[in-house]
């Protein structure tokens, strides 16, 4: 079953109209609109400076607030300045959106959701896109790809097929020299390594690789 692709465009619909900064941070397999499946949530960031008006806004249109299974109350930590999410449903349609004020990934060693360097924060919003089919704003593809892969190493811990896909669509953009200097922020002197194995296609080891990587 899936869900209702008005209802999700509906939802984008209300951020466009009342001015929310936000960005659809992966859209994988393009299931949006018309392929997400019941259950699964949307992943949105929204500035720092909207957070709050977007909490009460989503209020008003029948959003509440439900448990995250990575949240909070189940003893995960937001830190380095990272907001707690907002892990909101529309009991009318069950569509759920899971919120960031910051582009976050998971910490490997611990329960704790961290922010990524500043830099990329300010390259998302400096550089975000308008989709004018879909009616949405989205990442730029070069910040695209340095999340896809710090999600699939910090948070799956592996890469899936329908991930390595859409990084293969952009793995062009880390020639730019901007790429590199995002990615050794956050793998610091891996970074060499994790290109070279993209561009080689060397995804099934890249995360034992990672964890087993000592040259720092």
């Amino acid at each position: 079953m899936f869900h209702n692709a008005k209802d999700i465009l509906d939802m984008f619909g209300i951020l466009n109209a009342h001015k929310i900064n936000y960005v659809l941070t992966k859209n994988i397999g393009d299931e949006l609109p018309a392929n997400l499946k019941i259950g699964k949530d949307i992943d949105l960031i929204v500035h720092p400076q909207h957070y709050t008006k977007l909490k009460y806004l989503m209020y008003i249109y029948g959003y509440d607030m439900i448990l995250h299974p990575h949240g909070r109350e189940v003893g995960w930590q937001f830190i380095y300045g990272a907001h707690e999410n907002l892990f909101m449903i529309n009991p009318s349609t069950n569509l759920i959106i899971d919120v960031y004020a910051e582009l976050c990934t998971k910490s490997i060693a611990m329960n704790a959701w961290l922010p990524l360097d500043k830099i990329i924060q300010e390259s998302v919003w400096a550089n975000k896109v308008w989709d004018d089919v879909n009616k949405w704003r989205i990442m730029d593809d070069e910040n695209m790809v340095i999340y896809l892969l710090t999600r699939s190493i910090f948070e799956k811990n592996g890469f899936s097929d329908a991930y390595i896909q859409e990084i293969e669509k952009r793995k062009r953009f880390l020639t730019n020299s901007t790429a590199r200097q995002k990615l050794e922020k956050i793998f610091f002197k891996f970074t060499d390594t994790l290109i070279d194995k993209v561009n080689r296609g060397q995804y099934g080891d890249m995360f034992n690789s990672y964890v087993q990587f000592t040259d720092y």
